[in-house]
This record gives structure tokens, sequence and C-alpha cells, in this order.
């Protein structure tokens, strides 16, 4: 079976081509690893530490990724995004909330 997912993204074309292609876009984007990662989008100042500290707690890895270019807030339409270790979202907004622990613990299925 097969399955298509469509995005309109509101940049140019050759500019999300991009940073689809480029390897230093996607290295970016993609941060990927064997942890949790914190996008940080356009030089968010969101304060990590308290999410940090709640992955932890549960013997998982986490990384905060700072990524300067205003691409992706367009694109995702928010200043951060949680992603999980084989890239998938999950959780995006413009502040981090309030009780982190509550967010590690769903994310990890906790």
């Amino acid at each position: 079976a097969t399955f298509t997912i469509e995005r309109v993204f509101t940049a140019p074309p050759a500019q999300v081509f991009r940073a689809f292609t480029s390897p230093e876009a996607k290295a970016q984007w993609f941060a990927g690893g064997d942890g949790y990662t914190l996008l940080r989008f356009g030089g968010s100042a969101a304060n990590s530490a308290p999410l940090a500290r709640a992955f932890a707690g549960y013997g998982v890895r986490f990384t905060a990724l700072d990524i300067a270019d205003a691409l992706p807030r367009e694109i995702y339409g928010c200043d951060l995004l949680l992603v999980r270790p084989d890239l998938h979202v999950v959780w995006r907004g413009n502040s981090l909330p309030g009780e982190a622990d509550k967010l590690a613990a769903l994310v990890t299925g906790h």
C-alpha cells in the first residue's frame, strides 16, 4: 500500500527545494540521533533546561538545537519543534509548556 502526504508551504519553491536537498539545510532540519531534539527556530530564547531535566529523569537523551534560519519557522508556523529519534514531530508550539515533566512523559510513553 502507498499513501501521499501533501503540504502547502508559504515559501518560494526554490527555497523549499533547497531546504530539502542541501546537505547543510538537512543537517539542521533532520537532526536525528538517538534521543529527542528540540528545534528552536529563528532565535527563539526558550529555556530548554526544564525539558532536558524531564527527559533525563526518564533516562532519555535530549538535545536542543538552535536554527537561526527563518525558513523553518515559516514552514512549520511555530518557534519550537520537538522531534523523536525517528524524526517524527511529537510536539510544536511557540513556548514550552509550564509542566515539562508532563510533555516528556507523554511523548516517551510514560
